[in-house]
């Protein structure tokens, strides 16, 4: 869960494959590249940083300062589907591995080292400096490296031990100059995009404009002149749902966050600031208006770590929400406004002036009168119609009758 770029492991596979070339031989049972499957069991997020890096022997060994890297995995349990979206900043240098890639998923808590179980394709540049690497992988998984049994640290493994403990797990790059790890970071379960629900518990708006944005120590830091967002968010607490119409008029410029996007629900009161709790896929769009609708379900994870390195959505509940909407806030950020390029205070609105309102090119009470005239109108058309089909059936035998006498004839 979530912003989706372009760039495919289909798009990188040869020069990931010449790149794992020399560092590792092909397996035969590897994990196999597949297309993306219908669902998805679970999502999961890794903010991974230098200083999160261990040595084999727990030691810790910070990686390359100031690289930073984002993993988000979607998990399909059930076929043993992982589809991964990884991403490299401030990484320089090789890759270097004893394993086919050196990309992983890890079996290891947080500060302890573990064995690889996933060896996904090392990210490439793509061309901005950031090295991306994006796919669908389809176990039973290898990684190249044997266990003191002589086994591959990949076989037996499944994806159901991850949806069972996240935490137990870690996401790492290993470069020439970093062999521990240039980054790493645990796995925390994130937002599932879903199907809209039934019913909603609540519905919620923002009103978002440029002049309500601040910094993160409270000050004004206005966002882009003229800029607006509208946020309709739809809720249903019961099963942590939210579906959200985001709109945004006036923006320009690329996203820039630190989150997993750069759109978010913040618990902050007006005029503070506070955490992202949610964040949601970016508007995208051409010319003045960009959109982005869709329904997620939680555990939430943002990929911001708090002080105590757990992520800022862990634990958080949509009834918060419910219980104080005014305490929330909605916004974006972009590469010219970081504070926010618009931001506004989340309300409870009534769910039929949401969700019931008519459409801009039809009458309020143009469906009611509509509904009167097929009550009124219904019974006469269709005797009408009835005499109608009947007389084309008698019609059709005539011609059929004539034409056979013609032929005798």
């Amino acid at each position: 869960m979530s912003d989706r770029r372009s760039i495919r492991a289909i798009a990188i596979g040869g020069v990931a494959a010449a790149a794992l070339a020399m560092t590792a031989p092909v397996v035969a049972h590897a994990a196999t590249d597949v297309s993306e499957p219908a669902e998805f069991t679970s999502a999961f997020v890794v903010t991974a940083t230098a200083d999160q890096v261990v040595s084999n022997d727990g030691v810790a060994t910070p990686g390359q300062e100031g690289a930073t890297g984002r993993f988000e995995y979607r998990v399909n349990a059930d076929e043993e589907i992982i589809c991964f979206a990884i991403r490299l900043t401030g990484v320089t240098g090789d890759y270097q591995s004893p394993a086919e890639t050196a990309t992983h998923i890890h079996e290891a808590a947080a500060g302890q080292p573990g064995p690889p179980r996933i060896a996904f394709p090392n990210p490439v540049d793509d061309g901005s400096g950031v090295r991306v690497s994006e796919g669908c992988l389809q176990g039973p998984f290898t990684t190249g490296v044997l266990d003191a049994q002589g086994v591959d640290t990949g076989e037996g493994f499944s994806l159901a031990e991850l949806e069972a403990n996240p935490a137990g797990f870690t996401s790492d790059a290993h470069t020439v100059d970093f062999t521990a790890g240039v980054v790493r970071g645990q796995l925390a379960q994130g937002a599932l995009e879903v199907d809209e629900p039934d019913t909603f518990t609540s519905t919620l708006a923002v009103a978002a404009t440029a002049d309500q944005v601040i910094a993160s120590d409270g000050s004004a830091a206005p966002g882009e002149e003229g800029a607006t967002g509208d946020f309709q968010l739809r809720i249903n607490a019961d099963e942590e749902i939210v579906c959200y119409a985001i709109t945004l008029t006036g923006v320009t410029g690329e996203y820039q966050s630190p989150a997993i996007t750069a759109t978010h629900v913040h618990e902050a009161a007006a005029g503070a600031a506070g955490p992202p709790r949610i964040a949601f896929p970016n508007p995208e769009g051409t010319g003045d208006e960009r959109r982005s609708e869709g329904c997620l379900q939680g555990p939430f994870a943002t990929g911001i770590l708090s002080a105590d390195g757990v992520d800022t959505g862990t634990g958080f509940s949509l009834a918060q929400l419910e219980a104080d909407p005014a305490a929330f806030t909605g916004d974006s950020h972009t590469a010219d406004f970081l504070p926010g390029v618009v931001r506004g205070q989340l309300e409870a609105v009534e769910a039929e002036s949401a969700s019931q309102a008519p459409a801009a090119s039809e009458p309020a009470e143009a469906a009611p009168a509509a509904a009167a005239d097929d009550d009124e109108a219904g019974a006469p058309v269709g005797i009408v119609v009835a005499i109608v089909a009947a007389l084309a059936a008698i019609a059709v035998v005539a011609i059929v009758v004539v034409r056979r006498r013609s032929a005798k004839g």
